[in-house]
């Protein structure tokens, strides 16, 4: 009796452990063309509000725009409607940054390929330097869909509101 239990369990682990793999969503890499937005310039203007938030049942991470580009806690993305579902995770190997997509991009249906990264900072940072920073950011990048949580990091936001810096690119296109 113990065998046949035992051989049940093998085999009730096996079929969970390819079941888990054949659900679990494929990492893929693809090139697009990236730019940044902050509290300034997002819709409504002044405020972190995101389109999917935890507020309203979606399984995204945040109730409002953040993050520190960790894997655990993924920094905002905004994306044009139906790119991407809600809560999917994205790397970006430019900014060694960890993204979640939680809110929508009206401009980004402009081009093929277009997701906007919230910087971060607060409405009373300098206009120019998180306008510069969104600058620097932008252009296109290359970016891992639903990657394993195996990359480097460098934690905190894109713009940092404290120093009035912003991340450095380390990668380019």
């Amino acid at each position: 009796m113990k065998k046949i239990l035992a051989t049940l369990a093998a085999c009730a682990l096996a079929l969970a452990t390819a079941t888990a793999a054949e659900a679990a969503p494929r990492q893929t890499m693809t090139t697009t063309y990236v730019t940044g937005y902050s509290m300034q310039d997002n819709d409504p203007a002044g405020s972190r509000a995101i389109a999917y938030s935890q507020l309203w049942g979606f399984k995204t991470r945040h109730q409002q725009a953040g993050g520190d580009g960790t894997y655990a806690n993924p920094i905002t993305l905004a994306v044009s409607p139906g790119r991407y579902a809600p809560g999917t995770r994205i790397y970006m190997p430019h900014v060694d940054r960890f993204f979640v997509v939680e809110d929508s991009c009206a401009s980004c249906g402009a081009k093929s390929s277009w997701v906007d990264m919230y910087v971060g900072g607060t409405m009373s940072d300098p206009t120019s330097k998180v306008d510069a920073c969104m600058a620097q950011l932008t252009g296109n990048y290359r970016m891992v869909v639903n990657p394993t949580r195996y990359h480097k990091v460098v934690k905190g936001p894109l713009y940092n509101s404290r120093t009035d810096t912003c991340a450095k690119v380390t990668v380019r296109g």
